[in-house]
């Protein structure tokens, strides 16, 4: 799990530097590099070094490593200005996954619709009046 640690969230992960950095030989970190690639949590590429003719492989979190990447780190650590994309993110896979479902064994997938309208409304009930959300529009009186 170190390597999902190392890698950033928005950046790539150089190979190079992480059999230099992470305490685990070439031979490990290359067999994990090529399984965490397999299971679709990260992508590979190949780049050429910074003035020389010498290429390289850089890693990235694919969107399903990014949630992966998620559950390893403290909520403090992930960057404010990144929540609304990976909840977007987030919702986009599970969707997809439970159409997919839907389809499969002949469920309507307007059931995912209204279940999840039930649960808006339901959340909604439960919050402080006081409290508004940030995307809400004030309302002015005249």
């Amino acid at each position: 799990m170190d390597i999902m640690r190392y890698v950033p969230l928005e950046k790539e992960a150089y190979q190079r530097t992480m059999i230099r950095r992470l305490p685990y030989s070439n031979k490990t970190i290359i067999k994990w590099l090529r399984t965490l690639v397999s299971v679709g949590t990260l992508t590979e590429g190949m780049e050429k070094a910074r003035g020389t003719s010498t290429w390289v492989k850089s890693y990235s979190l694919t969107a399903f490593g990014k949630w992966i990447k998620l559950l390893l780190i403290p909520p403090e650590q992930i960057p404010p200005e990144q929540i609304e994309s990976l909840v977007r993110d987030l919702f986009g896979m599970y969707m997809r996954s439970a159409i997919e479902l839907c389809r499969r064994y002949e469920i309507d997938p307007r059931l995912l619709r209204v279940t999840m309208n039930k649960l808006y409304r339901a959340q909604r009930l439960t919050e402080s009046p006081t409290r508004v959300s940030p995307r809400r529009p004030s309302r002015t009186h005249a």
